[in-house]
């Protein structure tokens, strides 16, 4: 798997520069995950008590997802162009799939996959 994250400096940003230029025609989505701060953070005495990740939108790329942890909790945004019909379909996709996650997790079984592997 490529990953560009790993590359120095130079070549990520050549990478990412080709990738907008030849790649750009197959992409539909992009989806980030950033693990976030395992304990709450504090500001000038108040504490953070929500933070929400923002997957911004990229020229030709109309549906962006984002996943961010804080202190023991997961938030999980979806941004999309208006173009984009059935948003509400895919949020409630990826909230059905966190739940089976969750269920799953607590119960020590894996979750049904509706795919089978050989």
């Amino acid at each position: 798997m490529f990953d560009v994250l790993h590359l120095p400096a130079p070549l990520a940003r050549l990478a990412v520069q080709w990738m907008r230029r030849h790649a750009a025609r197959h992409i539909n989505l992009f989806v980030t995950n950033v693990p976030g701060p395992p304990r709450p953070l504090w500001l000038a005495g108040a504490r953070l008590l929500d933070a929400a990740p923002v997957a911004p939108l990229a020229a030709d790329v109309p549906v962006g997802i984002a996943a961010l942890s804080y202190a023991g909790t997961l938030t999980v945004t979806v941004n999309a162009d208006t173009a984009v019909s059935d948003v509400a379909v895919l949020a409630e996709g990826i909230g059905h799939a966190i739940g089976a996650g969750r269920r799953a997790a607590s119960s020590g079984a894996h979750p049904a996959s509706r795919h089978s592997r050989s």
